[in-house]
């Protein structure tokens, strides 16, 4: 009687483990892109990198919201963090300084017309650029991203106040925010 409650309870048990692994590997995807498409099938995917075991994206979503998210490899797959975005311009101007965003603390980015004339500075270090016309032409053309670049920069530490700095690339003359 004694083997028997104690086989029930093992039995139990590995009901239990394979039933928790099946639920943490059911949204873990085989690539990055599988498991934001899985999370919102709608999101316009700009890639930013892969590396191992993390991946950064940035996307547009309901063509009017901009935003970032990573997706880190784990034991399953790939999963999604939390997406955070904001409201696009809607005449994509972006002219100027333009609003800045964050994500998780350790990434700051935004959007520029400026993407080839201008240098961005995060604390001390020079910011990637993304020029956005490497898209596709029928998503640049539907999603008005026409001459538009993301610029970003990360960090390991929390970014509580960066301080950004905008340059001249040709000239290296440092920018006034209008």
């Amino acid at each position: 009687m004694r083997n028997r409650s104690g086989l029930i309870t093992v039995a139990v048990a590995i009901v239990l483990v394979l039933g928790g692994v099946w639920i943490v590997a059911s949204d873990a995807y085989g690539e990055p892109e599988e498991a934001l498409a899985a999370y919102d099938p709608s999101l316009l995917l700009i890639p930013a990198y892969q590396l191992d075991d993390r991946a950064l994206y940035f996307f547009i979503n309901d063509r009017n919201g901009f935003g970032a998210t990573y997706v880190r490899k784990g034991l399953f797959g790939w999963k999604n963090e939390f997406l955070s975005w904001s409201s696009l311009d809607q005449k994509r101007k972006y002219d100027g300084f333009g609003s800045v965003q964050g994500h998780g603390g350790t990434l700051v980015y935004g959007l520029t017309r400026h993407g080839e004339e201008w240098r961005f500075e995060v604390d001390g270090e020079d910011a990637e650029i993304l020029n956005l016309e490497t898209l596709p032409a029928e998503q640049v053309q539907t999603y008005r991203l026409e001459g538009l670049s993301v610029w970003y920069a990360e960090t390991e530490e929390q970014l509580d106040d960066p301080e950004i700095i905008y340059y001249e690339k040709e000239t290296g003359e440092e920018l006034e925010p209008e």
